[in-house]
């Protein structure tokens, strides 16, 4: 008997099987990993070029306002006319701009566990009254009638009121883009028990079956039909889900299919029994005194424009393009607060704050960070070197309103006088 006619041991037999089943087991599970992985580039692939696309699309119009302001001369009626009509144009498109970014930085810190809610109780109905007027430019230009019925009970939330808003503003804004022009958009406000139940119909596109279980997925672009593609990055519905899950709540999408319009119902807890008054802040932002603030950046366009806008509020104000100029002219304006940007060249805003904390009377200035960069370790390096507030560019006109009339800067008192972000809601 040679040694290839030799009987192979039972052990043999056993490990050689068990080795080829690991093997199609691993193999099985690499080709479900590259599946995967192909799958996520090209998901990955279509979110970067439609980002692209939604980027250039309010790029463009602004261009091209800049160059015909640029050329615009006289100061007859006609031109005056032609110059708002550019400006209004240039404003909604940055705040369309302001809005993706939001978006994708609200995505970031959602998935990471990084978002925190200020929560209150809150009275529904002026919450959705709130999103009623952040789409109402929106439901305005394309024509559409918009019923509201919020009844008459006083039904309130343990809830973040910002949030709340940008939850429902960005189901009005969804139902108001994906309707043909002159469509109806009905919102209703009602109470099930113990559970608030807003809802939000349309008589628009509709969603087709097989993309109804879809709609609240990261990047989903279900609602593109043919002869109306209104883009977007797909984040919009997604943000709804997370921020009402964190909510203890649940959203619901509905719709009879193509054409046939849509419904997405919002529940959510009701934490007063009937006849209960919900505590609602009061949304008058008056500073009592004046204020003087000083505005520290580099960016010479981005400190005067900030600049005229605190003087809209009534504050008084003084600018300095660098550390050493804002440090020189600190004794003589004595300012209640400082917006300080931070990534500038000879001193950055961190060593700017280090200064003024230094300085006589310092330790009594509010000082707030201005920047692109908003992560958990960018605001840790901010207060670690003495600012008060932190805040990503382009602060919005509520919240810094909000700053401006807060009790703190009449005493000169530091500390817990920064609201959360608001005003930039999708």
């Amino acid at each position: 008997m040679n040694f290839l006619e030799r009987p192979v041991p039972k052990r043999t037999l056993v490990s050689t099987l068990r080795a080829a089943i690991e093997a199609r087991r691993l193999q099985y599970i690499i080709r479900d990993a590259l599946e995967t992985a192909e799958s996520a580039g090209r998901k990955k692939d279509e979110f970067l070029a439609t980002l692209a696309h939604e980027l250039r699309n309010p790029l463009a119009p602004i261009r091209s306002a800049v160059y015909v302001l640029r050329r615009l001369n006289g100061d007859d009626a006609a031109s005056r006319e032609k110059a708002s009509s550019l400006i209004s144009m240039v404003e909604r498109q940055v705040d369309h701009l302001v809005r993706l970014v939001d978006d994708l930085l609200e995505v970031s810190r959602i998935s990471t566990g990084k978002i925190t809610l200020q929560r209150r109780v809150v009275n529904l109905a002026d919450i959705i009254e709130r999103a009623v007027e952040i789409s109402e430019p929106l439901i305005k230009s394309e024509q559409h009638e918009l019923v509201v019925s919020l009844g008459d009970e006083r039904l309130a939330v343990n809830g973040d009121p910002v949030r709340l808003a940008q939850v429902f503003a960005n189901l009005i804004n969804n139902a108001a883009k994906y309707t043909p022009r002159g469509g109806r958009i009905e919102i209703s406000l009602r109470r099930e028990r113990q559970t608030a139940v807003v809802s939000v119909r349309d008589n628009g596109m509709g969603i087709l079956p097989g993309m109804l279980p879809r709609v609240f997925e990261l990047f989903s672009q279900s609602y593109r039909a043919r002869g109306r593609d209104q883009g977007g990055l797909g984040i919009g519905l997604a943000l709804v889900r997370s921020l009402t899950e964190m909510h203890e709540g649940r959203v619901e999408a509905r719709s009879g299919g193509a054409g046939q319009g849509s419904e997405f119902v919002i529940s959510l807890p009701v934490v007063v029994t009937r006849g209960e008054r919900a505590k609602v802040e009061s949304n008058a932002y008056t500073p009592s005194t004046s204020r003087r603030v000083l505005v520290v950046d580099d960016d010479k366009d981005v400190a005067d424009s900030f600049v005229v806008l605190l003087q809209s509020l009534g504050a008084e104000t003084r600018v300095a393009y660098s550390g050493a100029e804002a440090l020189d002219g600190m004794a003589a304006f004595k300012p209640h607060l400082a917006f300080l940007d931070i990534g500038m060249p000879e001193m950055d805003g961190y060593e700017i704050s280090r200064r003024i904390r230094l300085s006589p009377g310092g330790e009594n200035i509010v000082l707030v960070a201005l920047s692109g960069w908003g992560s958990e370790k960018d605001r840790q390096l901010t207060l670690e070197a003495g600012f008060d507030c932190h805040y990503v560019k382009p602060i919005s006109f509520e919240t810094l309103a909000k700053i401006l009339a807060s009790d703190a800067l009449d005493n000169l008192s530091p500390g817990r006088i920064c609201p959360e972000e608001s005003g930039a809601l999708p």
